[in-house]
């Protein structure tokens, strides 16, 4: 150990762990991405929609990011283009998440004014709670047949 480069090593294991501690949140973001996926994907195999009956469902509780629409970078060019809106919003979400260390399925809802019938917040599901105005947390959820 006496004729090894010590500081070259420890840098060496320094960068390794923070390549394990990377790749460990992408697997987690995927894990996170298909388990919300099975879970509507069953919800919605298992929904009749035949019965005609009224009922609430109630689920777990979560969080969700709710980003304001004017908070994305749409350029006038981008305006008319569905796939460079649908970039920009991933990107919005993809920058959100890092910076608070959560994840999302990436699976957006729109929030409409009720007097303007206009789109005012765009939100997806994350995986935990953070200090940020932009975070809400639904308890339940109303399904009406």
């Amino acid at each position: 150990m006496s004729h090894q480069n010590i500081p070259s090593i420890l840098k060496t294991l320094s960068d390794q762990q923070e390549a394990l501690i990377k790749e460990k949140r992408k697997i987690e973001q995927m894990q996170f991405v298909v388990k919300n996926a099975l879970l509507n994907m069953s919800m919605g195999l298992y929904h009749n929609p035949t019965d005609s009956t009224p009922q609430i469902d109630f689920f777990n509780k979560e969080h969700l990011l709710a980003v304001p629409h004017n908070e994305f970078s749409i350029s006038q060019d981008d305006q008319d283009d569905e796939d460079r809106i649908l970039i920009s919003v991933l990107r919005k979400y993809k920058e959100i998440c890092d910076t608070y260390n959560v994840q999302t399925d990436y699976q957006l809802g729109a929030i409409m004014s009720f007097d303007s019938k206009r789109i005012t917040h765009l939100y997806s599901r994350v995986n935990k709670t953070y200090k940020n105005p932009l975070l809400s947390t639904k308890v339940c959820r109303k399904i009406s047949v």
